[in-house]
């Protein structure tokens, strides 16, 4: 079990890499001013900065196109029922799998005078957290762009309200402006940004509830699957085969769980890659190849933050290494790459070959463990190796069976 904040912190890095780029650190921002402007109106601060931290997760699927090009997502979006859907999708996944029931995160697109989305509500009929998490949104938004400085965000604000917005909201967001001149600069840089964002945690409460990390990982996974499915389902593949390898070499209890949990969450760090390269049908490019080797990396840097997960980080992180050496990201050798890394790096390696990729087709079971013997031999634990040939006929069935 992890405690809220040690939850937090994954969560902070998982939503980092959700924002790409310099300047694109939306959903932190939005948190830290939902945050901010929660405590100035006396509401839970606490369930606000989440639901702002976690505002879009239902729209990561599009949230590239979103910080990339902030001045004419809307209009371009308007008639995208994904993107009308986000917040319920949002909401939903965040109840499911976190046990935190934020109605505030559904309403983020709710307007004042009706017009906004999903459900059309106006007036009272929106909480004000939910309006305070949809004007830090559309604030942030304009804070970031080039046509927007001081002046053109307090004319912006003036014609949110009443219209858009309640006043008291307005008028909150108006006077933090008046009070902290450095927050437009701040929005704009990392550093600064978790700087203020620490800053505001060490005002909350963050130990009084658990969460089951099964449960944390699972909302990853469903993150991942709204952006690049194939990512999701091949994770879940992998996982499927190196539970099969670990019964069948007799891994105990405690290994059999971190080996699910790592082969579960290997390619989380894939989040970070532009899904263009994920679906890249010919070679990358020497700058996209590091890219996407760096997604190991990520996967390493966002689940790395309590005692409780450096060797899930570690161990998940490295599936890419090989025996010989010649893996990445650090070229690690046999002693130093653990049992549970070998399985899942052999059951991504298998999984690789037999799905259909946006490069090339299928292999079958038997080209698919040729290619491992002729090509791999001297990267992968040839143990472990025998073991898959001897299920290999199960793992096919099953698959099909199962997906």
């Amino acid at each position: 079990m992890f405690t809220l904040r040690e939850e937090l912190f994954i969560i902070k890095n998982f939503v980092r890499m959700m924002s790409r780029g310099p300047g694109c650190n939306h959903a932190l921002s939005v948190g830290l001013i939902s945050g901010i402007l929660g405590e100035r109106l006396g509401l839970n601060a606490k369930r606000i900065y989440i639901g702002g931290l976690l505002h879009d997760i239902g729209a990561i699927g599009i949230f590239e196109k979103m910080v990339s090009e902030p001045l004419f997502v809307e209009k371009e979006l308007e008639d995208n029922m994904e993107f009308k859907l986000h917040p319920e999708v949002s909401y939903r996944m965040v109840k499911e799998f976190l046990n935190f029931d934020f109605v505030e995160i559904n309403e983020h697109h709710e307007l004042f005078n009706g017009s906004g989305f999903p459900a059309g509500k106006a007036g009272e009929d929106i909480s004000t957290g939910g309006y305070v998490i949809g004007i830090a949104d559309r604030f942030e938004i304009i804070s970031r762009t080039k046509l927007y400085g001081l002046s053109e965000v307090r004319k912006a604000l003036k014609e949110w309200c009443g219209t858009l917005y309640p006043a008291f909201i307005v008028d909150e967001l108006m006077a933090l402006l008046r009070e902290d001149k450095r927050l437009l600069y701040d929005i704009q840089l990392l550093i600064s940004l978790e700087e203020r964002l620490l800053d505001l945690e060490s005002r909350l409460v963050f130990n009084d509830i658990s969460i089951s990390d099964n449960n944390l990982f699972r909302f990853f996974s469903i993150a991942i699957a709204l952006k690049h499915p194939y990512t999701q389902e091949h994770s879940e593949r992998v996982c499927y085969i190196s539970r099969l390898i670990g019964d069948a070499i007799g891994l105990d209890n405690e290994s059999m769980s971190l080996l699910e949990a790592s082969a579960y969450l290997h390619d989380i760090g894939k989040i970070a890659v532009p899904r263009g390269l994920l679906d890249k049908p010919t070679s990358l490019m020497p700058h996209e190849a590091r890219l996407m080797v760096e997604h190991t990396l990520k996967t390493y840097e966002i689940l790395n933050i309590s005692r409780n997960t450096k060797e899930l980080a570690f161990i998940a992180a490295c599936h890419h290494e090989a025996l010989d050496g010649s893996g990445y990201p650090l070229g690690l050798g046999y002693d130093d790459i653990p049992l549970i890394t070998r399985i899942i790096t052999l059951s991504d390696i298998y999984d690789a070959l037999t799905s259909v990729r946006a490069y090339r087709g299928a292999f079958s079971v038997e080209e698919a463990l040729n290619i491992i013997e002729k090509e791999f031999k001297n990267k992968i634990d040839l143990e472990l190796f025998e073991t898959l040939k001897k299920l290999k006929g199960g793992i096919g069935y099953e698959l099909r069976k199962s997906y």
